[in-house]
């Protein structure tokens, strides 16, 4: 079988939001934005993951966990924090990763300054 590709790296893209539950209910809704993510994951069939978030607007995010990989098939969940205050924790719903373009659905939970149910898509492009 072909390797697949990692999801390791540099990737350009967009980060799309729709929250809901808020207890600030002006958060609710959808948002998006672009940035840079760069993606640290380790060898194997499991480790640890972490993905920063650079956005255009300023926003910075961690995510940090650890994943485990069934197949073709990578799961993965952790704790998040933003230089904006918001903090949570992740679960992966799907990733696709190619070449040059990846997916990630993510189940996000905030808990700390807004309190949200986040499905969040992290979508990516390199060269």
């Amino acid at each position: 079988a072909p390797a697949v590709p990692s999801l390791a790296g540099t990737w350009y893209g967009a980060i799309i939001e729709s929250r809901s539950n808020c207890a600030q209910a002006p958060n609710n809704g959808n948002r998006a934005t672009y940035g840079q993510y760069s993606i640290g994951i380790g060898a194997g069939s499991s480790g640890n993951i972490s993905l920063g978030l650079s956005a255009v607007t300023g926003l910075q995010c961690s995510y940090d966990g650890n994943f485990n990989l069934d197949g073709a098939r990578l799961s993965a969940s952790g704790s998040l924090s933003c230089n904006d205050g918001k903090r949570g924790r992740w679960q992966s719903r799907n990733v696709a990763v190619a070449e040059r373009a990846m997916s990630l659905e993510l189940d996000v939970t905030l808990d700390t300054t807004e309190t949200c149910t986040v499905f969040t898509v992290i979508g990516g492009s390199r060269l």
